[in-house]
């Protein structure tokens, strides 16, 4: 019945009063924040929360970023899971399309390339997501770990890719792109009480 309409359905869980939107979206901004701290640092330039629409492509970039030496903008999608593979390279797609338009519109900055950036929260769980989904995956974000740093401190012709993004809770901001860490849990039974 949608598809004939050509709409979509959104559904909005609600768990205790909005807690479970508030811890998503905290993780989720925790995220861009560290990725666009990285960018930063390596000489882009960048914008969040970029909206959109063009003849009915709506939505909104996570960050835009551009090199203004390269001229080269990065349009870049965190995710803090990976849930469909298929719906995450298609709405990527689109705007990758639009990415030169948008670099010109928001840093009135030409660009010679538009390379997508799928960002990655770093867990057991999304590694092993993205190496089940490698066929998938590994054609759109070839670059990963080091020779993707790499690229983004100092981008050539390739470019783009798929980076994992370690966010420490008491860090806003910061990004740590060394790969998977360890979290210890606290042991309920050793902590001393009142």
């Amino acid at each position: 019945m949608f598809a004939a309409l050509e709409a979509d359905l959104e559904l909005v869980v609600r768990y205790r009063g909005g807690t479970l939107d508030r811890l998503l979206d905290e993780r989720h901004a925790s995220t861009v924040a560290a990725v666009v701290g990285a960018l930063r640092a390596r000489g882009w330039t960048t914008a969040v929360e970029v909206t959109f629409y063009h003849y009915g492509d709506l939505g909104s970039i996570d960050a835009l970023a551009v090199h203004p030496v390269a001229r080269i903008a990065l349009v870049v999608e965190v995710k803090t899971e990976i849930t469909s593979a298929e719906e995450t390279l298609r709405r990527l797609d689109v705007k990758v399309r639009l990415g030169a338009g948008l670099a010109w519109e928001r840093f009135r900055l030409p660009v010679t390339r538009v390379v997508p950036l799928l960002a990655v929260l770093d867990s057991t769980a999304n590694r092993s997501r993205v190496v089940r989904l490698a066929p998938l995956l590994d054609p759109a974000f070839p670059n990963r770990s080091a020779a993707l740093r790499q690229w983004l401190a100092n981008p050539g012709a390739a470019g783009g890719g798929l980076l994992f993004v370690g966010v420490s809770r008491g860090k806003r901001g910061g990004a740590d792109m060394s790969g998977p860490h360890r979290v210890r849990r606290r042991d309920v039974s050793d902590a001393g009480g009142p």
